[in-house]
């Protein structure tokens, strides 16, 4: 009998479970996901040559830079009438020493914070 009870309680518990998980995951659109699911799908294609993006958007230019080995592209999707600028993430061992080049500089822009430093990357310059 007590092992019933304890069954019945488990059962009712992840069914509470499963409802909150469900009220949790509905709070955005189906039009907000398919953008999510569309700038995702174009984040992705950065690293391809953007082989697979969606037939609505146009390459308007390609963003390189062989020193640094950045690769980037400019894009116009007319119907949403957006430009798109997307570049691929760390690809390469240059990319990765580039990436994790720093340096601290004092950061005088903002007055109010007198002991604040800024992040340098010196291979941006």
């Amino acid at each position: 009998m007590k092992l019933l009870t304890a069954t019945r309680i488990l059962i009712l518990a992840s069914a509470a479970v499963r409802q909150g998980l469900a009220a949790a995951t509905q709070g955005i659109s189906e039009d907000v996901y398919s953008r999510l699911v569309k700038m995702a799908t174009i984040s992705q294609a950065a690293y391809a040559d953007l082989c697979n993006i969606p037939a609505t958007i146009n390459t308007v230019g390609k963003i390189y830079n062989a020193d640094m080995d950045i690769n980037g592209w400019v894009l116009r999707d007319d119907s949403h009438q957006e430009i798109i600028t997307v570049f691929r993430g760390t690809g390469s061992d240059k990319n990765i020493q580039l990436d994790t080049n720093y340096t601290q500089a004092p950061f005088d822009t903002l007055p109010q914070c007198s002991s604040c430093a800024k992040i340098l990357n010196p291979g941006l310059r």
